[in-house]
């Protein structure tokens, strides 16, 4: 193999890089290294940075200290054009930074939050023998945009995860929207409408068996407590709404980062619609979809 191409698990590298856009080196070695040292993750990503295949940089940290974080990544253009030879992806669907991210950005933050919670279901689905995660895809590839019957337009639904988790014989389906307290509340309230109307708009039936719950990731009390406030007023009312005639089910985890990370199907959440202190695990409700049955010969 030529010495500037990727080998195996470079590869496999810039393939959680597409999927998950902005990985710290502790993701990745997570992902791809679980059965390998960290210094070998290390080595990997320094290989492909110095062959100006993916983007390196740190992250400030906050605090009277101040500091940086260990390593962030992300695909740069060159190792687009690899994967796309590699898989067969057209390489204007890869999603690149021309250049290193800036270290204060809004969305990369976003991003590798999002990432933290992967990585801390992965970590509780090993430790419980009857569940998988079997599906996380998050930003850009979460967009959904649908035409509602008879409409000339186009809508679009934007989670920042679509996450299937399959437990013993049943399939959970969810939309992830992970709140940082970067955004005013009552952004919340037209994110649940236009969940609800994607939800009467049927267009969903194509993708998913079930019409996958609205779960939101919050790390603050009060933020938690606000948002779902927001979305129980649009719930209760969906009679007055011409456009959409009924709600998805939404949830809140309001609970420490610690705690949340340690395990995300601890009786952290509860319904928007329902009881603060009725708190319940992510798998103890649906939606719930039969496991798909391979078809006969």
């Amino acid at each position: 193999m030529h010495a500037q191409r990727p080998v195996s698990r470079q590869l496999t590298v810039l393939r959680m890089l597409y999927l998950h856009r902005y990985l710290a080196v502790d993701q990745i070695a997570t992902l791809v290294f679980s059965t390998s040292s960290r210094r070998a993750c290390q080595a990997c990503c320094t290989t492909l940075h110095r062959k100006g295949f993916v983007h390196r940089f740190e992250l400030a940290r906050g605090g009277l200290g101040g500091g940086r974080s260990p390593y962030v990544y992300a695909l740069a253009p060159a190792g687009a054009q690899v994967l796309a030879q590699a898989d067969n992806i057209p390489v204007v669907d890869i999603p690149v930074d021309p250049d290193a991210p800036t270290a204060q950005s809004v969305f990369v933050h976003h991003q590798l939050a999002a990432n933290r919670c992967l990585v801390a279901v992965l970590r509780a689905a090993r430790l419980r023998s009857r569940i998988r995660c079997c599906q996380w895809t998050s930003d850009p590839h979460s967009r959904l945009r649908y035409r509602p019957d008879g409409a000339r337009f186009w809508r679009s639904v934007h989670p920042d995860v679509i996450a299937m988790l399959r437990h013993a014989d049943r399939d959970h389906w969810a939309f992830l929207e992970i709140d940082r307290g970067t955004q005013p509340l009552a952004r919340y309230a037209a994110k649940v409408r236009r969940y609800a109307r994607y939800q009467r708009s049927k267009a969903w039936l194509s993708h998913y068996p079930v019409f996958p719950a609205l779960r939101v990731v919050s790390l603050s009390a009060r933020r938690a407590a606000g948002i779902a406030e927001l979305a129980a007023d649009v719930m209760a009312q969906v009679d007055h709404d011409v456009y959409w005639a009924q709600c998805p089910s939404v949830y809140v985890a309001a609970t420490a980062e610690a705690e949340l990370l340690a395990d995300p199907f601890g009786e952290i959440w509860f319904p928007a619609d329902g009881p603060r202190d009725a708190r319940h695990g992510w798998l103890s409700d649906g939606p719930w979809a039969p496991v798909p049955q391979p078809a006969a010969d």
